[in-house]
């Protein structure tokens, strides 16, 4: 097990926004952070810096001390990742605290369409929209079914990542340290039945995202029976643009899967999986304030927030956090739509893929971002927690 990528996963999970890393890091590591925590360094930059002045290890026994529940359950999936990946298994999910739904009729309609006539399926998501949850479930689904063996790709580096870093980032394997590194450890993974391989967001360099997309094209091309799936949003579109050739191939528009956010009755059933149950009265408040949405929902009931006072507050909380309503509200264009639906008034539809998929519209950087969504009806409106902002 790797600290440093245990480390980055947990700064990154239990402070979601650059605020609480910044307090935190800062009532602990003030002279580091002062010093190297320039001005526009973006998240990803801070967390490399602190990395590089202070010991993994000292990070990683900070955290038990201050979070000792979630860093345990991140060492023991870690643990159970490891293993299972020396034994063809899913890598399972540890989260005591709150139960997923199990969306199989989704997971079947995706083999169907896309992945078995064209052998790969770009899942779309909105911002925390259930996609990585929903790849572990497919990666179930297919191992069981058809004994495909997966591997999993976490794309967790930075624009400004070196090449080593970036495959190391990739595999979690530090002999990996660039394109031919990668292509060798691909073609060295265990897959007697066929190899299922899922990248988990697009976040690094294009130059190197576009090497990996060439490397997965040419792997699938040889092994027939393979699978590819990735997870992403606005990034994977941006990506796929014509200067970048090696996804244009890769990933046609017929392998697109919009995920979509949870329906009533699936918010139903979620609440009933928990431990211990929630009552199903509970589900059309959620329903109404998240509006289905998988992040959102998750963070009403690991709070246990079922009255319409306090879930709000939090709602409120969580999105002045993520700052992401505060940068679409800097773009005229979005300012726009959010104005227009703030008033009544008619957008461009979401459920036009031409609307939806383009990332230069304003209607798409807000759909992906988890602003806007599509109603039971197909029209275009805020999202629940968005509505509680600018009210």
């Amino acid at each position: 097990m790797h600290i440093q990528v245990v480390v980055r996963e947990l700064l990154n999970e239990l402070f979601a926004t650059d605020a609480e890393l910044t307090a935190y890091c800062g009532d602990r590591y003030a002279k580091a952070c002062r010093r190297l925590w320039a001005d526009g360094m973006n998240r990803i930059q801070k967390i490399n810096h602190l990395l590089a002045v202070v010991a993994p290890a000292q990070l990683l026994a900070e955290l038990q001390e201050t979070h000792p529940k979630e860093v345990a359950a991140t060492l023991l999936r870690h643990q159970r990742e490891r293993t299972a990946s020396s034994s063809g298994e899913l890598p399972p999910v540890v989260d005591p605290g709150y139960q997923r739904l199990l969306r199989q009729s989704l997971v079947e309609a995706i083999h169907a369409n896309p992945l078995r006539p064209h052998g790969v399926a770009t899942l779309l998501q909105t911002w925390q929209g259930g996609g990585k949850t929903l790849a572990r479930q497919l990666s179930q689904w297919l191992g069981s079914q058809y004994g495909l063996s997966t591997v999993w790709l976490r794309d967790q580096a930075s624009l400004d990542s070196t090449v080593p870093e970036f495959f190391y980032l990739l595999t979690g394997d530090r002999a990996v340290r660039n394109l031919i590194d990668f292509s060798a450890w691909l073609q060295d993974r265990p897959a007697p039945h066929g190899l299922l391989i899922v990248l988990l967001g697009t976040h690094g360099p294009e130059q190197l995202l576009s090497q990996v997309a060439a490397v997965v094209r040419s792997y699938l091309a040889a092994h027939p029976g393979s699978l590819f799936v990735v997870v992403g949003g606005i990034r994977v579109l941006e990506l796929r643009q014509h200067t970048l050739y090696p996804w244009l191939k890769l990933l046609p528009l017929a392998s697109y899967v919009d995920i979509p956010d949870l329906t009533r009755t699936e918010v139903a059933q979620l609440l009933a999986l928990q431990s211990p149950p929630i009552a199903g009265e509970s589900a059309s408040l959620l329903y109404e304030l998240t509006g289905g949405h998988p992040g959102l929902l998750y963070e009403l009931i690991r709070q246990r927030l079922l009255m319409r006072e306090p879930a709000e507050a939090h709602l409120r909380y969580q999105l002045s956090q993520s700052r992401l309503l505060e940068r679409h509200l800097r773009d005229p264009q979005a300012r726009e739509v959010l104005r227009k639906l703030h008033d009544g008034e008619e957008v461009a539809s979401l459920l036009d893929p031409c609307i939806r998929h383009d990332p230069t519209r304003p209607e798409s950087r807000l759909y992906f971002d988890s602003l806007i969504k599509i109603d039971e009806q197909g029209k275009t409106i805020a999202r629940g927690a968005l509505n509680i902002s600018i009210q």
